[in-house]
């Protein structure tokens, strides 16, 4: 891909009104960023730790973030979305703004790149789809358009797609506003994944919304004969886009390495909106103890914002997971164990304002949840699945809970 040297214009669409933020220019191995004189005016912040609207000092950028603040670099394409397209991984400012013209309108979030024009919708074979992204499996350096058209700017390494679905499970390319379509996100398990891990990932989230956790509604897809796990997205809603800024984004720290603490996430939430009440960020702390979310880097955590108020999005990527050399990438109050024991998960609701009482029955709630995964999984997943997942499971919930009760044992 060339570089792309030309200033790029920046728009963001916010509650169905579409305003230029400011320009990106290329800069050698940095982009510099000026915010528009009408975003200066307007006053809204939009990533005010670390690209605040008025800030005379130097950004400092990880060197992972390809030249640019953290606001734009969650709109860069990751691992999925360099394969669709063909292309390694960036190597300066050019190309990076040049995948950020690629992304265009189609950016995950309110963020949009240059002037771009939305094609006409036409509908989509899903089963076509699924055999292209098992395709690309084995084409490494090919470019396949149409599935960087339906997803290939999104986050993460695992194949995925983004369109518009309906009732019939007939499908548009996204943000196509059809009447009686809704924007949803399908994931398929990638060549070296279990088969059935993406039914693995629906389960997640069925104990996840039983656990208390705001959770998109969600099913598994059968398609070109394989199991696909599919949700409705967060970022939009009845036609608008929805703000979204992954904690990495916002804390300029990469998700490629376990460097963040979930204390670190409250705090970030309280500097925001400090009126905020932390129970549900220590519902999602707690689950992910108890049933081994250990994919829980900066970039699996994002906040959105509705009007002037910041908060969690719903979660997403919750699935079994054995984490960077067997740790969680996010530590949990300092812990220095592999697997958080409850001292520790109790000192972060602590440190989260919440009483001894509603914390203990939390965590202990997310244990009783993590067993109640393992009896349903037992009907739904093979042996081959279920086994490895259920060992760890118990031994991460005999440090969580010291005393299991007749109830848990017969479950499993």
């Amino acid at each position: 891909m060339f570089p792309h040297l030309e200033p790029l214009a920046v728009f963001i669409h916010h509650e169905g009104q579409q305003r230029e933020l400011g320009t990106l220019t290329s800069l050698g191995s940095d982009v510099n960023f000026s915010w528009s004189t009408a975003a200066v005016d307007h006053g809204e912040e939009w990533s005010p730790l670390r690209l605040p609207l008025h800030n005379s000092q130097r950004i400092v950028i990880p060197s992972d973030f390809n030249g640019l603040a953290g606001l734009f670099h969650d709109a860069l394409p990751d691992g999925w979305g360099r394969r669709v397209l063909g292309v390694p991984k960036p190597e300066d400012s050019g190309c990076s703004l040049a995948l950020l013209k690629q992304v265009g309108h189609k950016a995950w979030g309110a963020l949009s790149f240059g002037q771009t024009q939305h094609p006409p919708a036409h509908q989509i074979d899903l089963n076509e789809i699924s055999s292209s992204v098992h395709a690309i499996e084995h084409n490494a350096g090919a470019f396949f358009p149409l599935l960087w058209t339906l997803g290939g700017w999104f986050h993460g390494a695992r194949p995925k797609i983004a369109v518009d679905l309906n009732d019939n499970q007939q499908a548009l390319p996204p943000d196509s506003q059809q009447e009686g379509f809704t924007p949803w996100l399908i994931k398929f398990a990638a060549q070296d994944e279990h088969p059935e891990t993406s039914v693995g990932e629906d389960l997640y989230m069925q104990m996840a919304q039983q656990m208390g956790i705001d959770v998109m509604p969600h099913r598994v897809l059968i398609l070109d004969g394989r199991p696909c796990f599919a949700t409705q997205r967060f970022d939009r809603k009845n036609g608008q886009k929805i703000f979204t800024h992954s904690l990495s984004g916002l804390l300029h720290c990469s998700h490629r390495v376990a460097n963040l603490d979930y204390i670190i996430l409250g705090r970030v939430l309280r500097q925001l909106t400090p009126e905020i009440n932390l129970e549900q960020a220590f519902r999602r702390v707690c689950f992910n103890a108890a049933l081994s979310v250990r994919d829980d880097h900066a970039k699996n955590i994002s906040l959105m914002k509705k009007g002037s108020v910041w908060g969690l999005t719903p979660a997403y990527d919750l699935t079994y997971m054995t984490g960077p050399r067997g740790y969680h990438y996010m530590n949990f109050a300092n812990c220095p164990e592999r697997d958080p024991t409850r001292e520790f998960v109790l000192r972060v609701g602590n440190e989260y304002g919440l009483s001894p009482p509603v914390a203990h029955r939390i965590l202990n709630q997310a244990v009783d949840i993590a067993f109640e995964m393992l009896h349903q999984s037992q009907g739904l997943l093979s042996a081959s699945w279920n086994r490895p997942i259920k060992k760890r499971l118990k031994e991460i919930c005999k440090g969580l809970r010291p005393r299991f009760s007749a109830t848990h044992r017969s479950k499993t």
